[in-house]
């Protein structure tokens, strides 16, 4: 709950760099962030901090990734709210809310079942076992997603581009993931 806040509030310069197109700089920041929160849970975890060495990783990280982030994009922040524009956020986010709810709920619930069933200890191994098995993968396919994403939206009226686009880096993907996993 306390590393929320800090990731949340980079959306805004994440968007900014993205609108950009500055992909190396968020492909530099993403592994970063991934590369460094592995490291420090590690060393947290040999200094003998428990639980807490997946908890303080992510706020000390988020509060960094936030930092350089804004200080690249430095995104302009009104006092002053245009309520106009708050009315179109609205109905969207509405959308966005519900769709990350049911992403919350698809995303925990093995955690949530594998607890119900078997208890805090099985659900505990599980968990450390899964991220340990999704670091690769996520070094991976983060920063291409990153890149992906603005990229194909510009594409999105060319069907025959966009879908090639989407197949050459998915099956580059492909051949580098399976092996490292």
């Amino acid at each position: 709950a306390l590393a929320t806040p800090f990731w949340t509030i980079a959306v805004v310069p994440e968007t900014g760099l993205q609108i950009q197109f500055r992909f190396r700089l968020l492909a530099a920041i993403g592994f970063g962030t991934g590369a460094t929160t592995v490291a420090m849970t590690v060393l947290l975890a040999a200094l003998g901090f428990g639980a807490y060495s997946f908890v303080l990783p992510r706020v000390i990280v988020g509060v960094l990734r936030l930092a350089v982030l804004w200080s690249a994009v430095r995104p302009k922040v009104r006092l002053r709210p245009e309520w106009e524009e708050w009315r179109s956020l609205v109905g969207g986010g509405t959308t966005v809310f519900v769709a990350s709810v049911l992403l919350t709920l698809i995303s925990q619930g093995d955690y949530m079942l594998l607890g119900g069933l078997h208890g805090a200890a099985a659900t505990g191994i599980y968990y450390f076992a899964f991220g340990l098995s999704m670091q690769a993968i996520k070094v991976l396919s983060v920063n291409l997603s990153q890149v992906l994403l603005p990229v194909l939206s510009r594409l999105q009226h060319e069907p025959l581009r966009l879908r090639e686009g989407f197949l050459r880096p998915t099956r580059l993907l492909a051949i580098l993931a399976a092996p490292v996993c």
